[in-house]
């Protein structure tokens, strides 16, 4: 590889890093990453179904998880972060599911 080249790519991995941590510091980042990273199946028992869903389930699970490596090793502390809303969003809405009704036919 010539030098120039290699500086191009020095310079597009400094953009990706760049590009991933503008993600991760905003909160529509954060959000459609945790619907990514929960559609994915990250964090299940298994991504195996029996038949040939595997296949797909298992590229899609192998993608998301080097994309969820790649954004943990740029900006940790914001991956984290996007954790704890995901899990109190989940929180806040199970409470919601639990509650009654407003129709109580008054």
């Amino acid at each position: 590889m010539s030098r120039r080249s290699d500086k191009r790519e020095k310079l597009a991995r400094q953009q990706r890093v760049k590009d991933l941590q503008w993600l991760m510091a905003a909160p529509q980042g954060r959000r459609i990453v945790a619907e990514l990273v929960e559609s994915s199946g990250i964090g299940t028992v298994s991504a195996f179904t029996g038949n040939s869903a595997t296949i797909y389930a298992m590229g899609r699970y192998d993608f998301v998880q080097r994309f969820v490596n790649e954004l943990r090793a740029v900006a940790l502390a914001d991956y984290r972060r996007m954790e704890d809303e995901a899990l109190s969003a989940q929180q806040i809405a199970e409470q919601e599911r639990n509650l009654p009704d407003d129709d109580s036919g008054d």
